[in-house]
């Protein structure tokens, strides 16, 4: 999502490079329920260089608007509301990150100083051959309120179909998807889901 998007500001709306290097969010988000298990939100993204749908979380770009006051912790938490909804519908609380040590520091502006971004944690790609990264946050949605769940606002490119699915069965329905329907998975959701096997 990140890549090249300090190219040709003036038409995109992108955000320019700053400080932290940072482009992009990405969302890991759970929907709860007082009388039912839990469960992820999981986005089906067509990706037309591997032309089929893709398992992955829902994220993208910090757009300018998002940093509307100069706050670059407020723009990552704007830009994730605001993806949120438009790929997937749902409106989302952030987690408290206080105890969870998933902060990240960083180098910023100062080269002497480091800075502390305290909306979520840092992520790479694919950091032996691309420098496309992303903050990832932990979002909740609030399942038993039924007028949350609305339209998606999707861009014309895009073509996305929003899952939810119980953690003990993610890597069952990411293995399904692959094998019976012809989806490909991001490494990151793929990852996450054997991190819950070695967990087990």
């Amino acid at each position: 999502n990140s890549r090249n998007c300090d190219n040709n500001e003036e038409n995109n709306g992108f955000i320019t490079k700053n400080k932290y290097n940072i482009y992009a969010v990405s969302i890991l988000a759970s929907i709860k329920y007082s009388s039912k298990k839990p469960k992820l939100i999981v986005i089906g993204n067509f990706r037309y260089p591997v032309n089929k749908y893709c398992l992955e979380f829902p994220g993208g770009i910090i757009d300018k608007s998002d940093l509307s006051n100069n706050d670059f912790h407020k723009a990552i938490e704007k830009a994730c509301l605001r993806e949120l909804e438009e790929e997937t519908g749902y409106k989302a609380n952030f987690l408290n990150y206080s105890s969870g040590g998933l902060f990240s520091k960083f180098t910023g502006g100062n080269l002497n100083k480091e800075e502390q971004l305290t909306v979520g944690s840092n992520i790479f790609y694919d950091p032996w051959k691309s420098l496309d990264n992303a903050i990832l946050c932990i979002m909740e949605i609030d399942g038993d309120d039924g007028n949350n769940r609305r339209k998606q606002n999707l861009d014309e490119s895009e073509l996305i179909k929003v899952f939810e699915v119980e953690l003990d069965s993610l890597m069952e329905f990411i293995n399904t998807k692959i094998l019976k329907e012809n989806f490909s998975c991001s490494s990151q959701l793929y990852n996450f889901a054997l991190g819950l096997n070695f967990n087990k």
